[in-house]
């Protein structure tokens, strides 16, 4: 059985005038197994995930309408790197990325008719700091996408 890729997996880097950074493509998720079931060596049981187009295209209706923002625990266009804000429990943390609203698209995917990617464009935001990992900054995040 073929299972999916790491998230986010880079496709493409656009340039955009109206964008102050660099854009990109990512897929975000797709309908592949994220992992199959099975046991662990400590014997814990692990449910295998598969989502479902329907997931795809409500995600990707979320990430497309401009009228919703984010709740107390961030927007759902934000794009996390090493999840800060979970960490230490400061929501108000910067995050390192924004999907951009209007450019989540379904598709199938190449590689595995049958099967659906959602692709979604990200603009790395340049006010980016982690608290994990400072080394990290907008720049090395850029450099390690291309």
């Amino acid at each position: 059985m073929k299972q999916t890729t790491a998230m986010f997996t880079f496709v493409k880097k656009k340039e955009s005038e109206d964008m102050k950074g660099e854009v990109y493509t990512f897929v975000g998720e797709n309908t592949l197994p994220d992992r199959t079931r099975e046991t662990l060596p400590d014997g814990t049981e692990i449910e295998g995930e598969i989502l479902s187009k329907l997931v795809l295209d409500k995600d990707a209706a979320c990430i497309n309408d401009e009228s919703k923002l984010g709740g107390k625990y961030g927007s759902y266009r934000t794009v996390s790197l090493f999840h800060d804000r979970v960490q230490t429990g400061d929501y108000s943390l910067e995050e390192a990325g924004f999907a951009i609203p209007g450019s989540a698209v379904v598709q199938e995917m190449e590689s595995s008719p049958g099967n659906y990617e959602l692709l979604v464009d990200v603009e790395v935001n340049k006010h980016y700091v982690s608290v994990t990992y400072p080394d990290h900054t907008p720049e090395k995040i850029n450099y390690k996408i291309q």
